[in-house]
């Protein structure tokens, strides 16, 4: 009979214990197969599940509130509040600016919203604003303007983080 022998290649030579992976399993996981599927969105335990790494905006309120007194948390909810009021203007004034190509207002409206960003812990808003900064002092406008749709991003997810925060105090 013409039984087809299995090609030889560097596998094959290797034998059983070969530097080239594990044995397979063998055992009950090995018989379930690969995770896939429904069973495999079966929850976890709450020990199997990483820490969620807190984001530079929490762990800044979270500093801010400091020891949560009544008073503490009333400041805080204030400015994360007036930051979420003064944003869309702050947004407005630098897209008129960068628009108009007015370097100076470009300049002062980018820092000013960096600035507010950063003291909330919107790192990712406060990095862009900087970029958006230099290219205005740089008279780089067409740059400049192209940032705008990572600042409209950076913008809304500082607002989402923000507004969460204070919603939960």
């Amino acid at each position: 009979p013409d039984v087809a022998e299995p090609e030889a290649g560097p596998e094959a030579e290797a034998g059983p214990e070969s530097e080239t992976g594990p044995e397979p399993e063998t055992g009950p996981e090995a018989e379930a197969g690969p995770e896939t599927g429904p069973a495999s969105e079966a929850v976890q335990p709450v020990a199997a599940i990483p820490a969620q790494t807190p984001s530079p905006v929490s762990e800044r309120l979270e500093e801010l509130v400091g020891d949560g007194t009544p008073e503490e948390v009333e400041l805080v909810v204030s400015i994360a509040t007036s930051f979420l009021q003064r944003v869309p203007g702050l947004v407005a004034g630098l897209d008129e600016a960068l628009t108009a190509q007015d370097d100076d207002a470009g300049h002062r409206a980018a820092h000013s919203l960096k600035g507010a960003a950063a003291n909330l812990g919107a790192v990712e808003l406060a990095r862009i604003c900087q970029v958006i900064e230099d290219l205005a002092v740089e008279g780089r406008h067409a740059e400049a303007l192209a940032e705008r749709e990572a600042l409209a991003l950076a913008v809304e997810d500082a607002c989402l983080e923000i507004g969460r925060y204070v919603s939960m105090m």
